[in-house]
């Protein structure tokens, strides 16, 4: 066999084993990427949360993802060791960021109140009297449903 016809050969099988992975890909059973394995999974559970629809866009300025301010505990602060990087297309990556400031926001803001009125010490071992009832009656009227 010739070179010529054993480089056109193995072209073709390129060309077959290309096409046999992007049909399994289309139907699902193949993913070789962590936004391809993600990405099914991540939209049925925006679905199931009401999460993938249109929302307003974020605020110039919003705080983003990452350590909340005052957090303690594994994975709080620089060097994280429980995220997993992954590049999600437009139609994902946007209504979950949008969707998740939007529905956090009462909450936050209830929390950061509460934070305003009695500090934020994490190494406070008493908080002062009546701090965490409030606590509780601020998040409840934000709408958190906590299960």
């Amino acid at each position: 066999m010739s070179s010529t016809c054993g480089a056109a050969a193995l072209r073709q099988a390129r060309a077959l084993i290309r096409a046999e992975r992007e049909r399994l890909r289309e139907a699902g059973t193949h993913r070789v990427t962590r936004w391809r394995t993600l990405a099914p999974v991540l939209r049925t559970e925006l679905e199931e949360h009401g999460l993938l629809r249109e929302w307003e866009p974020l605020p110039d300025g919003a705080r983003q993802a990452g350590p909340n301010l005052g957090g303690t505990g594994l994975y709080s602060g620089a060097g994280l060791t429980g995220r997993l990087c992954v590049t999600l297309p437009d139609e994902l990556a946007v209504p979950l960021l949008r969707g998740v400031y939007w529905t956090n926001l009462p909450h936050i803001q209830a929390v950061e109140e509460w934070g305003g009125r009695w500090g934020t010490d994490a190494t406070r071992e008493n908080p002062p009297p009546g701090a965490l009832p409030q606590a509780a009656v601020a998040i409840s009227r934000a709408g958190c449903v906590c299960s």
